[in-house]
């Protein structure tokens, strides 16, 4: 009869471990000394870079305003902006402040005005008095224009102004629109640092419908 007896079946050896060479445990140490020494340079690089960047770019050509609470920077408006903020962002400067200036341009088209009683500019920092009223130039076009002059220290933030036209008398007409009504202070717009760099004065023009009291 045959053996029925089982042979025993041979056992699988356990894998050995690969054990780290000393070889590879150098290599790790000369990455690792090969990145510390490597940092250094490149946040060096990155700095000389950074400088170069700004001597091509160059400073900015924008005026910053001048006077006692002005812009962003001064006195009660910052305190006050720094606590409550502004409700929304505002970017640029008051075109009369860039180093451009402004010039505005009127054309009356009530033909009120005339070369013994042109167009004045009353503003804010003349206090809204006609005696510190701007007067106008007239062109030969029949326009109105005035450069405004550049702001001084002590002067407010912004300017606001109203056209008008001194009449016989010292009679000051006032600028009225088509319904009759008195229009309000005019103020220019704030304009952007690339709108600030070029030659001559940034130009406004306005129509005035009427002049009246």
């Amino acid at each position: 009869m045959p053996d029925e007896t089982r042979r025993p079946r041979p056992t699988a050896k356990p894998h050995a471990r690969r054990q780290p060479r000393p070889g590879d445990r150098r290599l790790g140490h000369r990455l690792f000394l090969l990145g510390f020494i490597a940092a250094p340079l490149v946040v060096l690089a990155l700095l000389v870079y950074g400088i170069l960047l700004s001597f091509v770019t160059g400073p900015s050509m924008m005026a910053e305003p001048v006077g006692a609470g002005a812009g962003n920077s001064g006195g009660a408006n910052a305190v006050g902006e720094s606590l409550f903020g502004t409700g929304q962002a505002v970017r640029g400067i008051p075109a009369e402040q860039t180093a451009r200036g402004a010039a505005l341009v009127v054309m009356d088209g009530s033909g009120a005005a005339d070369i013994g009683h042109p167009v004045v500019v009353l503003t804010n920092h003349g206090q809204w008095s006609a005696g510190a009223g701007l007067r106008m130039e007239r062109r030969g076009d029949g326009s109105w224009y005035l450069r405004l002059p550049a702001p001084v220290a002590g002067e407010p933030e912004a300017l606001s102004f109203r056209f008008v036209v001194v009449g016989e008398g010292g009679a000051v007409l006032r600028e009225l629109d088509e319904a009759g009504e008195p229009v309000g202070e005019r103020r220019l717009p704030r304009v952007s640092e690339g709108e600030a760099i070029g030659d001559g004065p940034l130009e406004y023009s306005f129509v005035v419908v009427r002049f009246g009291e």
